[in-house]
Formats: structure tokens, C-alpha cells, sequence
């Protein structure tokens, strides 16, 4: 007759699980429980259109918005999946800071690191490292514009 603990097999008598239960790893809190960031880079929410040319040929362009940006890369939405493109050419259109101008574009040459589906956007959220701006003034106008008119979300 078996015990609830053991079963009808040659090595039943030299298996202990006692102290296994005693032995169980902690569990890490994750972020979604704590809402602690845990990235590198600060972060800025913003919602300015982008588009999105995946690869070196001149696939289709894809129009998006932002989700939230740093100054080494980018979150945006997209109603298509980019996962199989590496490099991928994005427009970022910063709205003008004044009545009258023009939204000002910048070039980026960028690698996609991370694409899924968010259910609260109904969109695809892809994750881009900044490889090449077109310009440096470019990349300048970029960090002095998020540091002088928005909030930081998180780094």
C-alpha cells in the first residue's frame, strides 16, 4: 500500500520532498505590480506622428504615433507589425512650438529591438534604438526640446 507521499516504484523510498517546499525561490515583484521603472534612459510621453519605412527598399510608409521617447530611442504605435524589418527609417513630426510654423521632421535611422500587440492602444507598440540622425543638429533639437517642454515618465 502507497502513503499520499510516496508511489509503487523502485526509487519512491529515496525521494524527499520535505524540504522542497521550504526551498521555493522569492518571487521578484514585477513592474506591472509596482509601477517602478526599471529602465536606464528617462523616458518622455509624448504623442507626435511618425512614419515608419521598414528595411532599405522603398517599402510602404507607415503612419503611427509616438507612445514615448528618449534620447536613444523610441516606443510608437503602428496599425501594422514591423517584426520582420531590422532597420528601419522613421520620420518624427514634432508639432511647432508656436502658431504658424511648420512641424519640425527628423531623420532617424533606427533598429527595431522589440515589437507586440497593446491591447490598450489596438496597435502594434514597436521598440526602437536610434542608430543615425540625419544631423546633429537634429539629434541636439531632439534632447533640447524634450528637456525644456516635457515631463520625464520614467529612467
Amino acid at each position: 500500500m502507497t502513503s499520499p507521499d510516496t508511489y509503487d516504484s523502485p526509487n519512491a523510498a529515496s525521494i524527499d520532498l520535505s524540504n522542497a517546499v521550504d526551498q521555493t525561490p522569492v518571487l521578484v515583484t514585477s513592474q506591472i505590480q509596482t509601477g517602478e521603472e526599471h529602465r536606464s534612459e528617462t523616458r518622455f510621453r509624448v504623442r507626435w506622428h511618425v512614419t515608419a519605412w521598414p528595411g532599405e527598399s522603398s517599402e510602404a510608409a507607415h503612419h503611427g504615433f509616438i507612445k514615448d521617447i528618449s534620447f536613444k530611442g523610441v516606443s510608437i504605435l503602428l496599425e501594422h507589425n514591423l517584426k520582420i524589418a531590422n532597420t528601419v527609417m522613421l520620420h518624427l513630426h514634432l508639432p511647432p512650438l508656436a502658431a504658424g510654423q511648420a512641424p519640425r521632421i527628423l531623420e532617424v535611422k533606427s533598429k527595431l529591438v522589440y515589437t507586440l500587440h497593446d491591447s490598450e492602444e489596438l496597435s502594434f507598440r514597436i521598440g526602437f534604438h536610434f542608430v543615425q540622425f540625419k544631423s546633429e543638429a537634429d539629434r541636439e533639437y531632439l534632447h533640447s526640446r524634450l528637456t525644456t517642454h516635457y515631463i520625464k515618465v520614467g529612467g
